[in-house]
């Protein structure tokens, strides 16, 4: 009888180490597989994107962001902003001239604004919530030339302005179907505009000054707003 019992003992004791056996391997192996998901996930560390938000702005400006994932959770990113735009202005020449003047204004500009973001959320995957801190830098000129109102072709610069910045920015990033992105954020930070002195004169074939115009140097900070919508997909 003590026989028996003992063998049963010893019975439910194999049978208690082999199901503590096989609990151990399913939560070490359920694990391993959400590793495997988020290491999948954290794979995808290369993102290009168009700021459609930048296009769609009073002045519009192409911008191309790169992203690429150096860490669980924190990213780099370089925008790249390209602007050109071009109208025609007329302007009354007086005292210079007794007609009015039509002018070609053309707007031509670039910058980059690097960026470090950092995920909280999804095991450091390039995903949901974000905060990022940015730098910014843009060199735009504003160039005139004749649209053949006078006798002589001119060109020359009117403006440069050289803005550069500094701030951060709160999103939220969707990945959809690990091929596509949205992202959507908004921020702000601080900016100083700086205008160089230039000075423009315009002669006609007699070397008649016909117009002229001076801009004086001029610097100007202030806060302003940063906001992103861009679409991109995941390489």
């Amino acid at each position: 009888m003590r026989v028996l019992n003992y063998n049963i003992i010893k019975q439910i004791r194999i049978k208690f180490i082999l199901t503590g056996i096989s609990f151990i391997l399913f939560f070490l192996n359920s694990i391993g597989q959400t590793s495997k998901e988020v290491a999948k996930e954290i794979l995808f560390s290369n993102n290009l994107k168009l700021n459609i938000f930048e296009l769609l702005s009073s002045r519009p400006v192409l911008s191309i962001q790169y992203e690429r994932l150096i860490s669980p959770g924190i990213s780099l990113l370089c925008n790249f902003n390209f602007m050109y735009s071009s109208s025609s202005v007329t302007y009354n020449g007086y005292p210079y001239s007794s007609g009015s003047i039509d002018f070609l204004r053309t707007n031509k500009g670039w910058g980059v604004q690097p960026a470090i973001r950092y995920y909280p959320s999804y095991g450091g995957a390039p995903r949901g919530f974000y905060v990022a801190g940015f730098v910014y830098y843009f060199s735009e000129s504003l160039n005139v030339s004749s649209s053949g109102s006078i006798t002589q072709n001119f060109s020359g610069t009117l403006d440069n302005i050289n803005s550069i910045g500094i701030g951060a920015i709160l999103g939220w990033k969707w990945v959809i179907r690990n091929s596509f992105t949205i992202d959507a954020g908004i921020g702000g930070g601080y900016l100083s505009v700086t205008s160089p002195s230039s000075y423009l004169t315009i002669l006609d074939a007699n070397k008649n000054v016909v117009y002229q115009e001076a801009s004086p140097e001029q610097t100007r900070t202030s806060l302003s707003p940063n906001a992103e919508l861009s679409l991109g997909f995941i390489f």
